[in-house]
Formats: structure tokens, sequence, C-alpha cells
């Protein structure tokens, strides 16, 4: 049993029962390794050389460490950019971006800073030229340069003399000064002269943002740079204390510090003069005349100009501030000689010293344009006013010092405004004011929108003035080229009006606060402008803000008139009966009250409500005693009136007594004027459809004697009806017909026609065919010449005239074929083409005219 327990390889610690093995088995006998035979132990061998081969195959798969030349590329990228070659700079730092950060590539953290160190060196030189510029996307090119080079630093990079200075030039443009200085420490171990460079420039790049930049920093700046110079060579130094007089004397000058800069200029040159030769001072004395023109001193001015043109050479840049100055000091003269000197001044400096980011370019420029406008010579004057203030944009902010050469610019420019507004020059004054406004940027000040607001406003009437002149309608000249040019100048004169509006409510909202008065005037202006422009809503709202705050203004009545009559012109009758009747109601005895009734009626009418209209119409002209037939006012009322109860006559004949009634009050009182022409074609009309109610009336039963009467006066009205008829057509062709309105046009065709036919209705037949001749040969190429022709033929046969008739016929047949097809197209006409052919033919084929003729011989 033992030696198959053995033999069964079973562990000894096996638990639970096994069937059929007895629990009492003996221990097991141990055996040595010497016992064991080799074919027992063969395995081991094989063993031991299979994973020998394991490894070995591992091994020979493993994969080697890359070796990539990341000092090669980045020592490449620093070639290209010291060659500023940022192009394949770019590329060689982009080929090794993904792997030099990966972490099995081998890059090192010290690589890495070296990669950041020229990538920050890269966007500084490729973002070098907007620097300074003021945006959004700017500010994120900065913020990434300032990144890259602390990402270098963090990795232990040290960065070099230059790119400290980028760092602190970059951080200076964010306005990080505590920073820049911070930086600058990290030269510690940097050479004295490496140091004063880079300061230098640092105080080179503040100077030059120093419009933009707070100017305390960069008299720090300067203060620590001046502190630098111990251990300079003696004549090194010197030249260096003058460069930093020379700075700190500008600053005055722009200042307008004109005696600090004469005491400091004197005293630093005696010191200088010491030491340094008389060319080497001509800088500073340049400054110096600049402080004594700037006191007034002209002729000490002229002096040092004149020494340092003898100290330098003619070639030399500091010639451009002597003749600039010697300019300035000529234009200062006044006389046209002394300008024309001084364009030479400027036009010198503007040709031969041509450095536009110079102090003496920008004031060249300016004094140029100032003599051209002076000379007359406008065009180019503009010219360069405008390139000054794109200049002066380019190169100044708002975050620093006051920019003393933009204020100088804005009072020349002014004073050539005044000049062309003096001269009613109001187009160029208004050339003038846009050429400066982008100095102001945002903040327009409240007496330039004013200037813009009164300017334009000038341009407006100046056009509106010039339309008057050549209206087609005033002159009877129609010719295509002068409706054009009439159509052209009311256009100008709207647009203007509009756009002064704009600047008058602007001025407005500017001095709200501090000129109550001023604001009063503005807002007033605006409104009326608007409503010259015929912008209503935009007058509904202005006066709507004038009512509500000038509560006090004596025009606030005025106010609510011309608001009830913009949203007249809207169309919203309802909001502007409110406002009239408003001023009735409360201040019944003012012209704008007698004005709101007028406007109220005719409110009344939009709304159908005519009955109202006329009552109002008529408190004003018979109630009021105040409101006498000259005013304004009443005249208005009373054509109103007389227009109203016209256009009720074709409703209602019995209006006519009241049509016939006012109208002859108004052509009695205004028939000579303009209107007069409209006046009398109403009052014929009036009289013409008036004689439709006798008619009504004798058609009934009625007493011989009453029959006479009535056909009396019916006659009296048709003959009044003719007359005024007559009186309407002469005094409508007193004016060039294309200059009357297309309502005085029907008017006009219509009194040919009326006339004829009050002789018709008077039986007056042989006048009614003179009268429906004439009017058939005037409107020809009309439709209604058809009815005149007719007419003829009626009143032929009405004479027993029935040859004559039948050739009126036949003449109306040939006249429909003359008049045009696109005649007929016209609304409003009684008949169409066809339907004249139609009655023609018909006529023509009942032989009408053959029947009557026979039965006239017959009764003969």
């Amino acid at each position: 049993m033992a030696r198959e327990q053995e033999q069964s390889g079973l562990p000894e610690d096996i638990d639970g029962d096994i069937e059929g093995v007895e629990e009492d088995i003996a221990p097991a006998r141990v055996v040595s390794f010497n016992e064991l035979h080799w074919s027992q132990v063969w395995q081991l061998p094989l063993l031991l050389l299979g994973m020998g081969l394991f490894f070995v195959g591992i091994w020979s798969v493993w994969p080697e460490k890359p070796n990539h030349d990341f000092d090669g590329k980045l020592e490449g990228a620093a070639q290209y950019l010291a060659a500023k070659n940022l192009e394949e700079a770019g590329r060689e730092l982009d080929e090794v971006k993904d792997v030099l950060f990966a972490e099995d590539q081998g890059g090192k953290v010290e690589q890495q800073g070296r990669y950041y160190h020229l990538l920050g060196d890269l966007l500084y030189l490729k973002y070098e030229d907007d620097r300074g510029a003021k945006s959004t996307q700017t500010l994120e090119n900065n913020r990434a340069v300032v990144t890259m080079y602390d990402e270098a630093v963090d990795r232990g990079e040290k960065l070099g003399p230059i790119s400290v200075q980028r760092k602190a030039e970059t951080l200076l443009a964010m306005g990080k000064v505590e920073r820049v200085y911070d930086e600058l420490k990290a030269l510690g171990d940097v050479d004295a002269g490496t140091k004063r460079k880079i300061y230098k420039r640092l105080v080179e790049y503040q100077y030059g943002r120093r419009f933009d930049a707070d100017i305390n920093e960069l008299l720090g700046l300067i203060s620590r740079y001046g502190e630098m110079l111990e251990g300079m060579g003696k004549a090194e130094r010197l030249g260096e204390e003058i460069w930093i007089a020379e700075l700190s004397a500008q600053l005055m000058l722009e200042s307008e510090d004109g005696e600090g800069a004469i005491d400091y200029l004197n005293k630093k040159i005696i010191r200088f003069g010491r030491g340094a030769g008389a060319d080497a001072l001509a800088g500073l004395k340049v400054k110096l005349a600049k402080a004594y023109d700037l006191v007034g001193e002209l002729g000490k001015a002229k002096h040092y100009y004149e020494v340092v043109q003898q100290l330098i050479k003619p070639n030399d840049a500091l010639n451009a501030d002597v003749y600039a100055g010697l300019g300035m000091i000529k234009l200062s003269e006044g006389d046209n000689q002394s300008i024309a000197v001084a364009r030479e001044y400027f036009t010198v400096v503007t040709k031969q010293f041509p450095d536009v980011g110079s102090n003496a370019y920008v004031q060249s420029l300016i004094g140029l344009a100032d003599c051209e406008a002076r000379l007359g010579e406008y065009p180019a004057s503009m010219d360069h006013f405008r390139q000054a203030v794109a200049l002066l944009l380019s190169q100044s902010g708002d975050g620093g010092m006051v920019d003393r050469r933009k204020e100088r610019l804005k009072e020349i420019i002014q004073a050539h405004i005044r000049y062309a507004m003096e001269r009613r020059a109001y187009e160029q004054g208004l050339e003038y004011l846009q050429t400066m406004l982008p100095l102001f940027g945002q903040d327009v000040p409240a007496d330039v929108l004013l200037s813009f607001a009164m300017t334009h406003e000038r341009i407006a009437e100046v056009y509106d003035v010039k339309a008057q002149e050549i209206d087609p309608k005033l002159t009877n000249d129609f010719r295509p080229e002068k409706e054009k040019a009439w159509r052209y100048r009311n256009q100008q004169s709207v647009i203007h009006y509009g756009k002064a509006a704009g600047r008058y409510l602007e001025h407005a909202r500017a001095v709200t606060i501090s000129n109550n008065k001023l604001h009063g005037e503005s807002l007033w202006a605006a409104a009326q402008n608007f409503d010259k422009a015929n912008l209503w809503q935009k007058s509904v709202n202005v006066y709507a803000e004038f009512m509500e705050t000038r509560e006090s203004d004596p025009r606030r009545l005025r106010a609510i008139v011309n608001h009830g009559k913009a949203l007249f012109a809207l169309g919203q009758y309802d909001a502007a009966g409110e406002d009239f009747r408003l001023v009735v109601k409360d201040h019944p005895r003012t012209l704008e009250a007698y004005e709101s009734r007028v406007m109220l009626a005719r409110t009344f009418e939009k709304q159908g409500e005519i009955d109202k209209a006329l009552r109002g119409l008529e408190q004003v002209i018979e109630d009021d005693p105040v409101i006498t037939p000259d005013s304004k006012q009443y005249r208005e009322s009373l054509i109103e009136l007389g227009r109203l109860y016209y256009q009720q006559v074709a409703k209602d004949v019995e209006r006519s007594e009241n049509a016939i009634e006012v109208l002859t009050k108004a052509v009695e009182r205004y028939g000579d004027r303009g209107e007069g022409g409209k006046l009398r074609y109403w009052l014929a009309d009036s009289y013409r459809q008036s004689v439709k109610a006798i008619d009504d009336e004798m058609a009934r039963q009625l007493s011989h004697k009453r029959q006479l009467e009535l056909s009396s006066e019916r006659n009296r009205r048709l003959q009044k009806a003719q007359e005024f008829f007559q009186s309407a057509k002469r005094q409508l062709e007193l004016r060039d017909y294309e200059s009357l309105s297309p309502l005085e046009k029907m008017y006009l065709r219509n009194s040919y026609f009326y006339r004829a036919d009050c002789a018709f209705d008077m039986q007056h037949y042989g006048q009614a065919i003179a009268l429906y001749d004439e009017a058939a040969r005037r409107w020809e190429k009309d439709p209604a010449s058809m009815v005149a022709l007719i007419q003829i033929v009626n009143s032929y046969c009405e004479l027993g005239q029935f040859r004559e008739a039948k050739i009126a016929h036949d003449n109306a047949y040939l006249q429909l074929k003359r008049i045009p097809d696109e005649e007929f197209e016209k609304p409003g006409l009684p008949m169409t083409r066809k339907l004249w052919e139609d009655w023609l033919r018909w006529e023509s084929e009942l032989q009408l005219f053959e029947t009557s003729d026979e039965m006239a011989e017959a009764g003969g």
C-alpha cells in the first residue's frame, strides 16, 4: 500500500478521505539527490534552456531608445531666428514639438526649456509690429510671448539679455511695469554695459509710447537709467547725459512747460558745454529754440534755430526740427508772403526728411495744411490735414500724457471751420469737421456736435433755396437736366436736415445736465429738422421728449401741435386728434388752438366724421373775433371748409349751397393767390352740381310761375358755373402745364368740358358746339375728347342740323382711331375703346342721321 501511495505522487497534506486508501499510512522515505537517476531529472536542462531562449527573444524585440536630434533642431531654429527667417524657425520648432514633450521620446527638461525660449523669441518677432495696438488679439499675442518665456524659465532655461529685453518690452506693452523691474533683476550677472543697453532700449521703447502709457513710469525708467551711468567713460557718459537731457526737455515741451524747459536747458547747456563740442549740443539748442517759441519769444527762437543750422550738416535729421520751427515762426506773421515762405519750409521737411514718426514731420504736415488753407488751396489742405490726423492717431493713445499736437491740430482746424462758416462755405466747413472728428474718438465734445448740427442745417437751407430757384413750377423750365438738378437739390436738403436733427439730438443729450438752456434749444432744433426731413416717427419721439422735459418752455404748446401733425403724417389719426383737442380745450384763444382746429377738422375727415370737421372750421371763421380774414389761420380754415363742403356736394347736393357761400368768400379774398385756380374751379363745379336740386324740383308738378322761377335760377347758376370755369381755366393756364399738380391738371381739363356742358344744359347749342370743339382740339389725345365730339353730334341734332351731325359723327370715328391705346387704359374713364367703337357703329348702322334728315325734309 505504501508503495502504491508513493507511486501515486499525491501530496501528504491533502485533506479528506480517499476511498480505498487506509488512514494509517506510514511516512514516506526521503530520497537524496545523489540517489536520483538521470532519467528522473533530464527535464531540468531543457527548462533552463527554454528560459534562456525566452529572454533572448524578448531582448531581440525590445525597442531601442529613440535617438532624436533635439539639440540640432533647436540650434537650427536659433540660427534661423538670428537671421530673422521666422518661417524656417517656426518649421524647425514644429518638427520637434510633438516628440520633445512625449515621455518615451527622450526629450530632456533643459531641451524643453530651450524650446520655449526660442518659441518666445519667435512670437516676439512675429508680433513685433503690432505690439502696441489696442485689440484683444494683440493682448493675447503679448500674453503668449510672456507665457513662453515663463515656461522656459520654469524649466531652468536662462534667458539671455536680448530675450530679457524682449520680455520686458512685452510686459511694458501690457502695462506690467513692476514685473519689468523683476525681470531686469535677472540680469544680475550680466556686465554693466549690457544692462545699460537694455535699460536704454526700454527707455526708448516707453518714450515712443508716452502718449499711450503712464508718464510717471517713463520718468522712473529715465531716472533709473541715469543712475546706471556710473562707471562709464567720461565722453560716453556725457553723451548719455545729453541724451537724457533731450528726452526730459522734450517731455517739458510736450507738457507746455516752456519756462521750465528754458531754465532746465540753459543750465544743461552751460554744464555740458565744458566737456562737449558745440555740435553735440545742437539737439539741446533746438529744444531751447522750441521753448522760446512756446513762450512767445520768437526772436530768440529764430536765433537758436539759425545757430543750430550753422552747427550741423545739411543732411542732418535735426534740420527737420529747424525748418519746422522756422516755418512756424514765419506762419505766425500772417501775411500771404510769409505764409508762402512758411509753406516752403514745411515742404522741405516733408520731402527731404520724411520720417513720419518724428515730431518735426507731423508739425510740418499740420503747418503745410494750415498754409494751404490760408492761401485758398483747399483740396491740398484737406489732404494734408487728413494725413496729419491719421499719423497722430497711429502715434497717440488715451492712457498717457496729453498729446499737445492733437490739441494744436484741433485748434487749427476749428479756426478754419469758423472762417468757412463766416464765408458761408458750409460744405467746406463740414469737410473740415469730418476731417477733425476722428481725433475725438468716442467722446466727441458737445461744441463739436453743435457745430456739426448747425453746419448740416445751413447746408440744408442753402440746398432748399437753390431748389426753389430752379423749381420747374416757378420757372416754367421743364428741361430734363433742370428737373434732375431740382430733384437732387431737394434730396440733398432733406438729407442734411436729417443729419442736422441727429446731431442736434446728440448735443441735447450731451448738455442735459451741464446746460439746461442749450438742452432745450437743441432738442427743439432736432425736432424741427426731423420735420423738415419728413422723418415723422423721429419727430414724434423728440417732440414727446420735449413735452415731457420742458414743461415751462413757452414752445411746449407748439410742440404739442407739431407732435400731433407728425402723428397725422404717420396716419395715427386718433393719437393726433388727442393732441389737437388738448390744445383747443386748454388754450382756446391761442394761435396754436386755431391751427389745431384746422388740423382737427382734417383728422375728423380722415376718420369719416365730416360734420364734426365742418363744425370745427365754422367756429374758427365765425365765432372768434380775434381771428381776422387777413390771418393765416382764417385763410386756412376758410379754404379747408370750402374744400370739405365741395367734396360733400357729390354725395349730397344740398351741401352745394354751403359750398357756394364759403367758396365765394374764399375767391373774393384769396382768388388772386396761388390757390385761386382751384378755388374758382371748386366754386364753378358747386354751381354746376347745384342745378341737380333744381332739376329734381322741376320734375315735380309746379305752377307755371314757379317753373319759370326755377328755370331762370337754373340758367343763372349754369351761367355762374360757366364764368367761374372760364376764370379757373384762365388762371391755371397762366402757369406752365407741367408745373401743375395732377389734380390741377384735371381741374384745367374739366374746365374746358364743363364750360361746354353748361352751354349745352342752357340749350345754347351753338355756343356748346364751339366750346366742345375747343375742348376736343385742346385734349385730342385724351379719351375725354370723345365725349366732346359726341356732344357736338347731339348739339347739331338738337339744332336739327343732321348733315352736320353726321359729319361730326364721322369725325368722332376718325378721332377714336387717333387716340393711343394706352390712353384708354387709364383709370376713371367712362368707356373703353371697344365700347366707343360699338356705340359709333350701332349709331351708324341704325341710320339715325339719314332718317332724321328725311323727316326734317318732309317736315320742311
